[in-house]
């Protein structure tokens, strides 16, 4: 079926009459993580440039957090900082996953991001390409009937079972909207139950009520149980969107100019005589601030010396929190990095190959031709 689905089942409206679209029952619990930059510098261009200042964040379980700034402000690198995924070199500074130095070797087992753009074959269902995916991710000796319940409640949990055997489809191939294929690019990662998911600009070009939707499941997420711990960059958001996230992170020319609680900035700005402007979205407000060239360096230096006076109340006991993350460390260092063989993964793949070409032989007679083309052309320039 090729008609788009509706997403009045998941509304703001709907969600807010429903409490919650994320149900504990359905997801299995997380192990808590709490994650550190300690005053990091991070260099690209074999470490002629620098485009992390001393940048020191913590990201707790249990809340969701954002990172905003203008293109270029470090968001993304941060992120890939984080999982260990940064091409450059950090020169000082360190990460620390439960005040340990990390990433740990395999901290990509439990911790997931998932791209601003994502790679979703076209040809397939919702519910076939999380099957694809779940066999890659779910442990090999877990049995067809269990990895079948666990995609219906992954499916259920994020609301998309109206359009579960809907094709993805593309630009070309006409599917399930953006709202929905970004929602089932967090199902994907959600099926192997990760304690820290990275959302790199989970709104990018969605509608304000669909963007809207995203971040509210992605803010449920992180409330399960009070244990995971979810990291989104984002641009420029709405005033409903932006008052969804529990803790803020802003970020200019790589530098911090503000990181903690939401609920601290309005009052930090205001003490440097950036009111917020009657009737503005407070995103707008700050986005333009940290977009000044004036304010760029000046912001960063005043956080720095008022940041020692903020009040910022621990999520956790220390005590208990600490009990916690012991039992955490030790699930971490046993986690492996692969759940499946490589056999097993290129068995996959390669089924994966083969039905997306059955599924869409247009795709497979262009690859035919552009292989007979290169030969041809070979053959004619001996």
């Amino acid at each position: 079926m090729d008609a788009f689905y509706g997403e009045d089942s998941m509304t703001p409206g709907a969600l807010q009459r429903r409490g919650s679209s994320i149900h504990r029952d359905r997801l299995d619990q997380t192990i808590p993580i709490e994650v550190k930059l300690d005053h990091v510098d991070y260099y690209v261009e074999n470490g002629k440039k620098q485009i992390i200042h001393d940048v020191s964040l913590k990201f707790e379980p249990g809340r969701l957090a954002c990172m905003m700034g203008p293109s270029g402000s470090g968001k993304t690198t941060c992120l890939s900082i984080i999982l260990g995924n940064a091409a450059g070199e950090m020169k000082n500074g360190r990460v620390l996953v439960n005040d340990e130095p990390g990433p740990p070797r395999d901290f990509k087992s439990v911790a997931k991001l998932i791209p601003q753009e994502d790679v979703i074959l076209p040809s397939f269902s919702v519910r076939e390409t999380l099957s694809y995916h779940a066999q890659l991710v779910l442990p090999q000796k877990t049995t067809a009937a269990e990895r079948e319940a666990r995609i219906d409640a992954v499916i259920k949990s994020l609301g998309l079972s109206e359009c579960a055997d809907t094709r993805v489809g593309s630009v070309d191939l006409r599917g399930i909207s953006g709202g929905q294929r970004k929602r089932c690019s967090i199902a994907m990662e959600l099926l192997s139950n990760p304690c820290v998911l990275l959302v790199d600009e989970p709104t990018s070009g969605l509608d304000s009520s669909s963007a809207e939707v995203v971040v509210q499941i992605l803010k449920d997420l992180s409330h399960i149980a009070g244990k995971r711990t979810v990291i989104t960059t984002i641009h420029q958001p709405s005033y409903r969107i932006f008052s969804l996230f529990d803790d803020v992170t802003l970020l200019t020319k790589g530098r911090v100019a503000y990181t903690g609680p939401m609920k601290n900035l309005e009052a930090f700005f205001t003490s440097l005589g950036h009111e917020v402007p009657p009737k503005e979205n407070p995103a707008d407000h700050y986005m333009r601030l940290l977009q000044d060239p004036n304010l760029a360096y000046s912001l960063p230096t005043e956080f720095k010396k008022k940041q020692s006076s903020l009040t910022i109340i621990p999520l956790y006991d220390p005590a208990a929190f600490a009990e916690q993350t012991s039992g955490a460390k030790r699930s971490l260092s046993d986690i492996p990095r692969y759940p499946t063989s490589t056999l097993h993964q290129i068995q996959v793949l390669f089924r994966r190959q083969s039905m997306d070409y059955v599924k869409d032989p247009h795709k497979f007679l262009r690859m035919i031709g552009l292989k007979s083309k290169f030969r041809w052309t070979t053959w004619m320039w001996r």
